[in-house]
């Protein structure tokens, strides 16, 4: 029997790669976060506190002991900050980490340098560097160069408001080389997610639309049969190689056209709408690394409209899980 850790179970992905595994196989499954309060604590077998990756070297002792001690075969890591760290160590101790390799991930955490990348084969929007950009008029978002989730990101459509918002954020940590301004996209949004063989190539993709959004995680999504999409996302795989689950999100602009907005590489918080589809991503990828057999109906999936709601569980004062 396997055992697998995931990281970051406190967000919707680390959460959701242990709840999927959890309802379909029988792996051993080991918690761990930074939080002593994460909802994914309920689908491990274990959990484990561990620091934040920005202090690297009592995270990476904490995890060894974890892995030494909970005799882990593989880490599946879920947290932005903690993916270029575990790319450097794609295997710690005995424990293998379903990760891309260095470069892959570092370019597509860092949202300038995937559109210097990306931008000639694959639709993108205007993406500046702060230092580069004269103000034009039009509707532009401004946001971290590296960053996640909703923090420090604006929208503006005025020359007052853009220079005041740049001045508010350079007083504030960043650097005119921390910053993009990028043109603004209105439309429907997008996520594929994708697990990606060892060659690169793309085991299966499934996108779905991004109907109803919290915290910028899908709370309602829709799979859909959309080759465009499906096609755009083989071309970022041609110019950046990945391993394991991805996610690539995608924008209509103000024509209808899609745009690419950002990649992860990582499991998507939306994953369980792919789930609930038909694809279990985090078993295809363990299984492919595992270089087990996998087959076409595993591969196969349909148009689902998943809608995903909070429930309530008790916990005693131990933070114990109580039926």
């Amino acid at each position: 029997m396997l055992t697998i850790l995931s990281t970051g179970v406190g967000g919707a992905s680390g959460m959701y790669t242990l709840k999927i595994l959890r309802e379909t196989t029988d792996f051993r499954l080991i918690a761990c976060d930074a939080s002593p309060y994460s909802s994914g604590i309920l689908f491990g077998d274990s959990f484990h506190k561990i620091p934040f990756a920005k202090y690297k070297d009592q995270f990476m002792d904490c995890l060894e002991s974890v892995v030494v001690k909970e005799g882990v075969d593989y880490i599946i890591p879920n947290v932005d900050e903690e993916l270029a760290l575990f790319a450097e160590h794609n295997r710690i101790k005995n424990a293998k980490v379903i990760i891309s390799q260095l470069e892959s991930v570092k370019n597509s955490l860092d949202k300038y340098k995937t559109y210097q990348i990306l931008h000639e084969y694959v639709p993108c929007p205007k993406t500046f560097l702060i230092r580069d950009f004269s103000y034009q008029a039009g509707e532009w978002i401004i946001k971290p160069r590296f960053g996640r989730g909703s923090k420090d990101i604006y929208r503006i459509s005025s020359k007052e408001t853009f220079d005041s918002l740049v001045s508010y954020l350079l007083s504030n940590g960043h650097d005119n080389e921390s910053l993009i301004i990028q043109e603004m996209l209105p439309g429907k949004e997008y996520t594929v997610d994708v697990v990606c063989n060892n060659s690169g190539e793309a085991l299966v993709l499934i996108p779905r639309e991004r109907l109803l959004t919290s915290g910028g995680i899908s709370a309602i999504g829709k799979t859909v049969k959309n080759h465009t999409l499906q096609e755009q996302a083989k071309e970022v795989l041609k110019r950046i190689p990945f391993l394991g689950p991805i996610n690539i999100q995608f924008k209509d602009d103000h024509t209808g056209n899609l745009k690419l907005m950002e990649i992860n590489p990582r499991c998507s918080g939306g994953m369980s709408i792919s789930f609930k589809s038909g694809l279990n991503i985090p078993l295809l990828a363990i299984k492919m690394v595992e270089n087990e057999q996998i087959s076409e109906q595993e591969l196969q999936w349909e148009e689902t409209l998943v809608f995903r709601y909070y429930e309530d569980r008790k916990f005693n004062v131990e933070n114990n899980f109580q039926s």
